[in-house]
């Protein structure tokens, strides 16, 4: 499955899905970010059928970001199944092994 690219305009998306999901809000022009796409898409195939990935470019997104108090990029939520509030969350860049820790308790 691939990610799903959040915008305010379909920011429902994100916020109805019953599964566990994972959520990173991203800059296309933050460094972090950039250097965080390859592990998440890695991450995205080993637990891409268990985990619904949403990445909200926060350009794109100024209402989404103020909503959650989102002030710096990368910021990562983690939800368990069913949960509208998010279950755990990471700021800035992170080893794989920390979000694959996350991803882990969600699923």
């Amino acid at each position: 499955m691939k990610e799903k690219i959040i915008t305010d305009a379909n920011f429902e998306q994100a916020e109805s899905v019953k599964n566990p999901r994972f959520v990173e809000f991203f800059a296309t022009w933050c460094p972090h970010c950039q250097r965080m796409m390859p592990i998440i898409a890695q991450l995205q195939k080993e637990y891409g059928d268990r985990v619904d990935f949403f990445l909200v470019d926060v350009d794109q997104a100024p209402q989404a970001c103020d909503k959650y108090g989102i002030s710096s990029t990368p910021t990562m939520f983690f939800y368990k199944k069913n949960q509208s509030e998010h279950d755990d969350q990471l700021l800035g860049e992170s080893p794989a092994q920390a979000l694959r820790e996350r991803l882990d308790k969600i699923v």
